[in-house]
């Protein structure tokens, strides 16, 4: 820090001190006396010097610090000031002035005296022309934080109602005259007003392509805002412009998307709803009629006019192998155009009289199951299992004859899996313990209930032929040798 004027001046006057001899003759002779006083008065007016001196050296350094110390506090309470407090400089005018007058009821030499009231009120003089600067600094700021927040205010609320923009183009012009009578000059407010206004006109504009993209982008082609965009914020907007016009041809394609999804839902809800009352024989005609449902296709109102017809009538004869066709048709893969992947599907079968009703509703249920990401993982492992009492009730083995009942029993097999497996879900049990070979709950457990000793299907191939002799090409039908084995018979008759 530097040293203040005022402090070398006192330390100059000063000077070295001085040491006074006094013999004995001075004090015993005639001018005794006297000398003695003399010398007395002027020790003691350099120990005043000497004290004077000191409190200036002791009041330089106490300033010093203070200069220092409320330096250091002023900055500090600029940085982090609100803009908007408007009384921060004379706050700290006032502390600072009470800590000099604090420090200078403390001062008690003359020299003291004068050298701290010529400093301190120097230091008080830089500090308030300090603290005003900064105050108008501070003013500055907050009337730039004032102007960008009350036009993002703005702006925000054009983006929202563009047919404003007239209003707050005249608020915003407003607002800038504001700053030039407070101090802005004017070849900056004619800019700032430039800026702001394409602001506001961008803003705008943003607006109308939300509510009106196609009129927006004829105005933007024709020039309408050319005064005040310029060409590569047009082609921005014109871009902008498309790409909403896009976003709207998506989202009309989504609801689209979306109402028929919810509509076949609840189509399928009423289907299943029939189905349902069909089989308590309490759906009639009008309700199809007056349903949800298409007029003509999969699941319309025709296909269950005709359903209820064949409901009514109980016309056609029941085949067990179209029925297990038609379970083999539901398990294909995904990619196979034989696979049944439309329950409605079914409805003609059911018609023609190819399967009951029952049977109708499992196989229904069944297929919608498939749909679902459950029946997708646990397509595998029950297709598996169908598969293998397919091998053994219809196809018979090595050594064994196939079973002419073995579509039929295969029929019952598989109904009564369906109903089962659906049971014991509901139970608690996984598809896992239900369907997986090594599980003590594995559903083909069940298939030997369902299959006939071979004596059985010996006794129903042989009154099959036998029936069938009476045609011209009929075969004889084989009988068995005596002692001869169940296992030599069938190879010899296979």
């Amino acid at each position: 820090m530097p040293k203040l004027p005022g402090l070398e001046l006192q330390s100059k006057v000063a000077g070295p001190s001085q040491t006074v001899r006094v013999s004995a003759s001075d004090i015993t002779g005639g001018n005794g006396l006297q000398n003695f006083g003399n010398a007395v008065q002027q020790t003691a007016g350099i120990l005043q010097k000497r004290a004077e001196q000191d409190e200036v050296s002791r009041l330089n350094a106490q300033l010093s610090s203070a200069q220092a110390s409320f330096t250091t506090h002023f900055q500090d309470s600029f940085a982090k000031a609100d803009p908007n407090d408007r009384k921060l400089a004379e706050r700290l005018v006032n502390d600072f002035r009470d800590h000099l007058s604090k420090m200078g009821n403390e001062v008690s030499t003359q020299a003291g005296k004068q050298f701290f009231e010529r400093t301190a009120a120097g230091m008080l003089n830089n500090f308030a022309r300090s603290a005003a600067s900064s105050q108008a600094e501070l003013a500055g700021l907050s009337a730039k934080q004032n102007y960008i927040q009350a036009q993002n205010s703005l702006t925000s609320s054009l983006i929202n109602d563009p047919s404003a923009f007239e209003l707050a183009a005249e608020m915003h012009d407003s607002s800038i005259e504001s700053l030039v009578q407070t101090g802005l000059p004017r070849k900056a407010a004619i800019a700032l007003k430039q800026e702001g206004k394409t602001e506001l006109a961008k803003a705008a504009i943003r607006g109308w392509i939300k509510l009106q993209p196609n009129q927006t982008t004829a105005e933007l082609n024709e020039g309408r805002w050319d005064g005040l965009i310029d060409g590569d914020l047009k082609k921005q907007l014109l871009g902008e412009a498309k790409q909403e016009l896009r976003a709207r041809e998506v989202e009309a394609k989504l609801r689209d998307s979306e109402a028929e999804r919810v509509l076949k839902e609840q189509q399928l809800e009423t289907q299943n709803e029939f189905i349902e009352r069909l089989a308590n024989n309490q759906l009639s005609a009008k309700d199809i009629i007056e349903s949800n449902l298409s007029p003509f296709g999969s699941g319309s109102k025709s296909q269950f006019l005709k359903l209820l017809d064949s409901k009514i009538a109980g016309t056609g004869r029941k085949n067990p192998a179209v029925f297990n066709d038609l379970v083999q048709r539901a398990f294909l893969p995904d990619d196979d155009p034989s696979k049944i992947v439309d329950e409605n599907d079914l409805i003609e079968h059911l018609n023609s009289g190819a399967i009951d009703f029952k049977q109708f509703k499992e196989l229904r249920a069944e297929v919608q199951g498939l749909r679902s990401d459950e029946g997708k993982t646990e397509k595998r492992l029950k297709d598996q299992l169908l598969r293998t009492a397919k091998a053994q009730l219809v196809k018979g083995g090595p050594f064994q004859l196939p079973d002419p009942k073995g579509e039929e029993l295969l029929l019952q097999y598989q109904l009564w899996f369906f109903n089962e497996y659906k049971q014991q879900r509901k139970a608690g049990k996984s598809a896992q313990d239900l369907l997986d070979v090594n599980s003590k709950d594995y559903l083909g457990k069940h298939i030997h209930s369902f299959k006939r000793s071979q004596r059985e299907i010996l006794r129903s191939a042989i009154k099959r032929d036998g029936a069938a002799s009476g045609s011209p090409n009929a075969k004889p039908v084989p009988k068995r040798k005596e002692g001869e084995s169940m296992s030599d018979f069938l190879k010899r008759t296979k």
